[in-house]
Protein backbone atom coordinates (compact mmCIF):
# COMPACT_ATOMS: atom_id res chain seq x y z
CA UNK A 1 0.00 0.00 0.00
CA UNK A 2 1.32 3.33 -0.94
CA UNK A 3 3.23 5.70 1.92
CA UNK A 4 3.25 2.14 4.38
CA UNK A 5 5.77 -0.16 5.03
CA UNK A 6 5.29 -3.80 4.22
CA UNK A 7 5.13 -5.75 7.94
CA UNK A 8 4.66 -9.60 9.21
CA UNK A 9 2.12 -10.49 11.77
CA UNK A 10 2.88 -13.42 13.41
CA UNK A 11 6.45 -15.18 13.51
CA UNK A 12 9.74 -14.30 11.72
CA UNK A 13 9.22 -16.34 8.40
CA UNK A 14 12.84 -17.80 7.18
CA UNK A 15 13.43 -16.92 3.24
CA UNK A 16 11.07 -19.95 1.81
CA UNK A 17 8.05 -18.49 3.64
CA UNK A 18 8.53 -14.68 2.49
CA UNK A 19 8.86 -15.93 -0.79
CA UNK A 20 5.58 -18.01 -0.60
CA UNK A 21 4.38 -14.34 1.29
CA UNK A 22 5.21 -12.54 -1.69
CA UNK A 23 3.33 -15.00 -4.05
CA UNK A 24 0.15 -15.02 -2.06
CA UNK A 25 0.56 -10.71 -1.56
CA UNK A 26 0.83 -10.54 -5.62
CA UNK A 27 -2.69 -12.67 -5.71
CA UNK A 28 -4.45 -11.19 -3.08
CA UNK A 29 -3.81 -7.21 -4.26
CA UNK A 30 -4.71 -8.98 -8.24
CA UNK A 31 -7.86 -10.18 -6.28
CA UNK A 32 -8.37 -7.18 -4.60
CA UNK A 33 -7.93 -4.89 -7.75
CA UNK A 34 -10.45 -7.01 -9.62
CA UNK A 35 -12.72 -6.31 -7.12
CA UNK A 36 -11.96 -2.68 -7.59
CA UNK A 37 -12.69 -2.48 -11.29
CA UNK A 38 -16.00 -4.57 -10.51
CA UNK A 39 -14.38 -7.15 -12.99
CA UNK A 40 -16.89 -10.64 -13.87
CA UNK A 41 -15.66 -12.05 -16.52
CA UNK A 42 -13.03 -14.43 -17.57
CA UNK A 43 -9.27 -13.62 -16.29
CA UNK A 44 -6.32 -14.21 -18.23
CA UNK A 45 -3.07 -14.43 -16.83
CA UNK A 46 0.42 -14.33 -19.30
CA UNK A 47 3.54 -13.67 -18.74
CA UNK A 48 6.31 -14.41 -15.82
CA UNK A 49 3.95 -14.86 -13.46
CA UNK A 50 2.64 -18.40 -14.88
CA UNK A 51 5.38 -20.33 -14.90
CA UNK A 52 5.16 -22.22 -11.48
CA UNK A 53 1.52 -21.84 -11.66
CA UNK A 54 1.31 -20.90 -7.78
CA UNK A 55 -0.04 -17.59 -8.57
CA UNK A 56 -2.96 -18.52 -11.26
CA UNK A 57 -3.96 -21.61 -8.99
CA UNK A 58 -4.12 -18.58 -5.93
CA UNK A 59 -6.10 -16.57 -8.12
CA UNK A 60 -8.41 -19.39 -8.87
CA UNK A 61 -8.99 -20.04 -5.08
CA UNK A 62 -9.48 -16.64 -4.35
CA UNK A 63 -12.21 -15.89 -7.26
CA UNK A 64 -14.21 -18.72 -7.60
CA UNK A 65 -16.88 -17.44 -9.28
CA UNK A 66 -14.61 -16.51 -11.88
CA UNK A 67 -12.74 -18.62 -14.39
CA UNK A 68 -9.05 -17.97 -14.24
CA UNK A 69 -7.14 -18.96 -17.78
CA UNK A 70 -3.31 -19.19 -18.87
CA UNK A 71 -1.85 -18.47 -21.53
CA UNK A 72 2.00 -18.88 -22.93
CA UNK A 73 1.76 -16.26 -25.22
CA UNK A 74 4.37 -13.51 -24.44
CA UNK A 75 2.05 -11.11 -26.79
CA UNK A 76 -1.09 -11.94 -24.90
CA UNK A 77 -2.38 -8.24 -24.34
CA UNK A 78 -1.67 -7.43 -27.94
CA UNK A 79 -3.62 -10.53 -29.22
CA UNK A 80 -6.12 -10.28 -26.74
CA UNK A 81 -6.94 -6.52 -28.01
CA UNK A 82 -6.66 -8.08 -31.54
CA UNK A 83 -8.98 -10.56 -30.85
CA UNK A 84 -11.95 -8.22 -29.76
CA UNK A 85 -11.21 -6.17 -33.07
CA UNK A 86 -12.01 -9.29 -35.34
CA UNK A 87 -14.63 -10.74 -33.22
CA UNK A 88 -16.50 -7.56 -33.89
CA UNK A 89 -15.80 -7.94 -37.36
CA UNK A 90 -17.18 -11.51 -37.36
CA UNK A 91 -13.89 -13.42 -37.54
CA UNK A 92 -11.17 -14.57 -35.15
CA UNK A 93 -7.72 -15.89 -36.71
CA UNK A 94 -6.09 -17.06 -33.74
CA UNK A 95 -5.88 -20.34 -32.29
CA UNK A 96 -6.70 -20.32 -28.73
CA UNK A 97 -4.32 -21.13 -26.23
CA UNK A 98 -4.92 -20.24 -23.39
CA UNK A 99 -5.49 -23.52 -19.90
CA UNK A 100 -7.85 -23.09 -17.15
CA UNK A 101 -6.44 -22.70 -13.57
CA UNK A 102 -7.17 -25.44 -11.54
CA UNK A 103 -7.88 -23.41 -8.24
CA UNK A 104 -5.15 -24.08 -5.07
CA UNK A 105 -6.95 -26.09 -2.18
CA UNK A 106 -5.01 -24.54 1.22
CA UNK A 107 -7.39 -25.01 4.00
CA UNK A 108 -7.96 -21.62 5.37
CA UNK A 109 -7.40 -19.34 2.49
CA UNK A 110 -10.27 -17.65 2.41
CA UNK A 111 -10.54 -16.77 6.01
CA UNK A 112 -6.72 -15.45 5.73
CA UNK A 113 -8.35 -13.57 2.81
CA UNK A 114 -10.71 -12.03 4.81
CA UNK A 115 -8.68 -10.49 7.24
CA UNK A 116 -5.87 -9.43 5.11
CA UNK A 117 -9.01 -7.25 3.65
CA UNK A 118 -9.76 -6.09 7.12
CA UNK A 119 -5.70 -5.01 7.36
CA UNK A 120 -6.52 -3.26 4.47
CA UNK A 121 -9.78 -1.29 4.92
CA UNK A 122 -7.91 -0.39 8.11
CA UNK A 123 -4.87 1.31 6.08
CA UNK A 124 -7.53 3.14 3.75
CA UNK A 125 -9.81 4.42 6.14
CA UNK A 126 -6.64 5.81 8.49
CA UNK A 127 -5.81 7.68 5.21
CA UNK A 128 -3.22 6.93 2.90
CA UNK A 129 0.24 8.84 3.69
CA UNK A 130 2.14 10.52 0.99
CA UNK A 131 5.73 8.70 0.23
CA UNK A 132 7.05 12.02 -0.37
CA UNK A 133 5.27 13.88 2.80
Amino acid sequence: MPGHEGRFIGPVPNAEERAAAAILYVALMTDLSLDIIGSQNAIVIDGGLIKTHIYTSLLAALRPDQTVHTSVNAEGSAFGAAAIVFDTLGSNPFVNDCHTALPASIPGLAEYKLEWRQHVDQLISGGFVEQNA
